[in-house]
């Protein structure tokens, strides 16, 4: 039996020390990654309902941050700068949540309270429309009235019960004098912090994070940046569009409650599919105690389909169509599984979150084949060759 040689002897040492290093690697590469997910998950969990508040700041913070910029290079300081926002936005929330949410909430009971009078309406017009196109009274009453009037009726009940479930949880939580000056004052501080000190904060965390990892994170932070900056931006432009176009459509119109259901359809698509169908069955219901007629509820679907051309042919496409390529069955999908994991965060983020996925799937395949050593198989030849 021949001993091993010094130089085979150096180059298993060298194997073994290469193994470990690689391994520690690994360690270092899922702790930098899986650390700040878990650092976040805590921060959701721990911080309750506060963390809407922290969600809020930083979308504004990252929002008007190029315009701090902008105003820092024509010689203002930039802490003058902040304060300045800081203070302008907060009482411009403050007079919106004192104004505007009890004007708000007192229209939203007005409309709930209309609704059963208008349900009744307009399945009385629908059957007198029926009858006078030649179809069977008695038919219509049992196939197709009853039918409708109990669908809709399970839909106002629906609706009134998730309203009173929204208001119950919104009074428990205002109810406590304490919570409300908490996040009244949290809101500004975190607002300032993330606006003039973004920079500090995101090269602490930098710093804190193993070098493994850092590729990964500048990843995430590059197409965060592509894909949210754009669809914030263009969504908000989006929101503000369609609700002025709908609610100076349902007011010609002379649709009951036309600013409240305009102002709410408008509001409610940065949940795709949701508020376009919320605001059209309001629009048909609330029509039909005006006038029922064939012609007008005709009027407000044609008012609903021009204005969804206009979205989707036009606005999207022109502020956040390339920022976001994802099919819709997949962004449906993306909806059901936030909102039941996320709740209400989790229906307004599930689609660019989505596109961010995808994006960074896209972007990161070279590295991810490294990272899993996916190589490509071997071609088998047929039997015989």
């Amino acid at each position: 039996m021949t001993n091993a040689t010094p130089l085979e002897k150096k180059t298993g040492n060298e194997t073994t020390q290469e193994n470990t290093n690689k391994s520690h690697a690994s360690i270092r590469l899922t702790i930098g990654i899986l650390g700040p997910l878990l650092l976040g998950a805590i921060l959701y969990i721990g911080l309750g309902g506060a963390h809407y508040t922290l969600i809020f700041a930083s979308i504004l913070a990252y929002m008007t941050k190029p315009l701090v910029g902008y105003l820092s290079q024509k010689g203002i300081q930039s802490r003058w700068i902040c304060l300045g926002f800081t203070l302008v936005i907060s009482c411009i929330i403050l007079l919106f949540l004192l104004v505007q949410v009890p004007i708000a909430l007192s229209q939203l009971i007005s409309l709930l309270s209309a609704l059963p009078k208008s349900v009744a309406l307009l399945s009385k017009s629908l059957q007198s429309f029926l009858i006078s196109k030649g179809m069977n009274p008695e038919f219509i009453k049992t196939s197709i009235t009853d039918n409708l009037s109990s669908i809709i009726l399970r839909t106002q009940n629906t609706i009134v019960s998730a309203s009173s479930q929204i208001l119950s949880i919104t009074l428990n939580q205002v109810s406590n004098l304490l919570t409300i000056i908490i996040n009244l004052m949290l809101f500004p501080m975190l607002y300032y912090t993330l606006l003039r000190h973004h920079k500090q904060i995101g090269d602490t965390l930098s710093n804190w994070l193993p070098e493994e990892s850092k590729p990964f994170w500048n990843l995430i932070t590059d197409c965060g940046s592509q894909v949210l900056s754009g669809y914030i931006r263009g969504q908000g432009l989006i929101i503000l569009s369609l609700s002025v176009l709908y609610i100076i459509g349902l007011q010609l119109l002379q649709i009951p409650f036309a600013t409240l259901i305009g102002a709410l359809t408008g509001a409610l698509t940065i949940i795709p599919y949701v508020g376009f169908s919320i605001g059209l069955c309001l629009s048909l219901i609330m029509g039909a105690t005006v006038d029922a007629s064939a012609t007008h509820m005709a009027s407000i679907l044609g008012l609903f389909a021009t204005i969804s051309i206009l979205e989707n042919v036009i606005l999207i496409p022109q502020l956040i169509g390339h920022h976001l390529d994802i099919h819709p069955v997949i962004a449906l999908l993306a909806i059901i599984i936030g909102g039941n994991c996320f709740g209400i965060s989790g229906f307004i983020f599930a689609v660019p979150a989505s596109a961010m996925v995808k994006f960074i799937l896209k972007s990161s395949r070279p590295q991810l084949k490294g990272w899993f050593n996916l190589k490509a198989r071997p071609v088998k030849s047929p039997p015989g060759q």
